[in-house]
């Protein structure tokens, strides 16, 4: 690694700031990309989901940091649609659709944003 210069004189990060702890949240679909099988290296069939806390003190918490940062969206899970996974998708799939009047699964991953649902974040 290349040897950053006036490292010795850089103030650390105390970690000292206000986030999301664990626990519940209630938060809003904000993009959804399809990871179809790709044979070549293994992975895939799964829906990428970004998302950012939509209700409560942390609401848009992921927004503010992606504008401070000005990095990459990274406030996302997957959802993997593969065989031994479908289960859980479905039982994904049914609590959206119980969170969200009118809204039912009809293969269209792109009618999930917007869409709010209810999750528990880890640290």
């Amino acid at each position: 690694m290349k040897v950053i210069d006036n490292y010795e004189n850089v103030q650390a990060a105390s970690g000292d700031f206000s986030r999301p702890k664990a626990g519940g949240y209630i938060i809003k679909i904000l993009d959804v990309n399809d990871v179809p099988f790709d044979k070549e290296t293994g992975k895939g069939n799964y829906l990428k989901i970004d998302y950012d806390i939509a209700e409560g003190e942390f609401a848009g918490y992921y927004k503010e940091q992606n504008s401070r940062w000005g990095g990459a969206w990274y406030a996302n899970f997957i959802k993997s649609y593969k065989e031994k996974a479908l289960g859980m998708f479905k039982h994904f799939m049914n609590c959206v659709s119980e969170s969200n009047k009118g809204f039912s699964w009809d293969w269209n991953e792109k009618e999930l944003i917007g869409k709010k649902v209810g999750v528990v974040l880890q640290e």
